[in-house]
């Protein structure tokens, strides 16, 4: 009776175990290794942003769960904003450098971005990842609201196909930022900017199809050469 026991509850967490650590495997980097996990969350359920239940901030234009994953509605024209807003969601906690891996799907939006602010009071823009069915950009960034400044920092003209998944791995390390998309498409590059302690990491997009899922943050070690 106790030998069966055993082979049940083996089995049981044999079936359990891989389909934890595969959602929440850390990707392969080239700057840094990967450390703690910070945060990962599928975006597949109501709760994944549900108030007071989580870190992450769904703060601007509409967020719902669509088709396995979370789709982001830009905030229309207002008195407050006349040309609207991206839509914004962003996880609050204090980091120093990270890795960020994620999975996007463009559909008819006019960009997606993976986006970091530092700690200050407001939490001002740091750097982002623009990606748009034609390009990847890297931006220093500074300022918030209208004193928001952006700099490119390197640019990459890449056909993406909108209707389907794509991944994205970050990779920021002192003042160095490097985003893969799809094992392949690379951008990098330096600025002080990126040096300041993060406080909010997150994704935005521009328009009303963009989805995303699989999102995770990592904590990082300088790589060991």
């Amino acid at each position: 009776m106790l030998r069966r026991a055993f082979v049940l509850s083996f089995a049981t967490v044999g079936l359990t175990l891989p389909l934890m650590a595969e959602e929440a495997t850390a990707p392969v980097t080239t700057t840094v290794t990967v450390g703690e996990l910070v945060t990962w969350q599928p975006f597949n359920d109501p709760a994944s942003l549900a108030k007071g239940q989580t870190k992450w901030q769904a703060g601007i234009g509409k967020w719902e769960i669509a088709e396995g994953a979370v789709r982001a509605t830009e905030e229309a024209p207002s008195e407050k904003r006349p040309n609207g807003h991206e839509a914004v969601c962003e996880y609050v906690s204090e980091q120093g450098d990270f890795v960020m891996k994620g999975e996007f799907q463009i559909n008819s939006a006019a960009h997606v971005g993976f986006v970091f602010r530092d700690n200050g009071q407001p939490n001002n823009h740091q750097g982002r990842i623009i990606v748009t069915p034609t390009s990847i950009e890297l931006h220093k960034m500074s300022g918030i609201s209208k004193t928001t400044r952006r700099e490119v920092l390197a640019s990459l003209k890449e056909p993406l196909a909108a209707d389907q998944w794509h991944s994205i791995v970050i990779e920021v390390s002192g003042d160095h930022c490097r985003a893969v998309v799809d094992g392949q498409q690379t951008v990098e590059g330096r600025h002080e900017r990126f040096l300041a302690p993060k406080g909010r990491i997150g994704v935005v997009a521009r328009g009303d199809s963009a989805l995303f899922k699989n999102v995770g943050i990592w904590k990082v070690n300088p790589k060991v050469k």
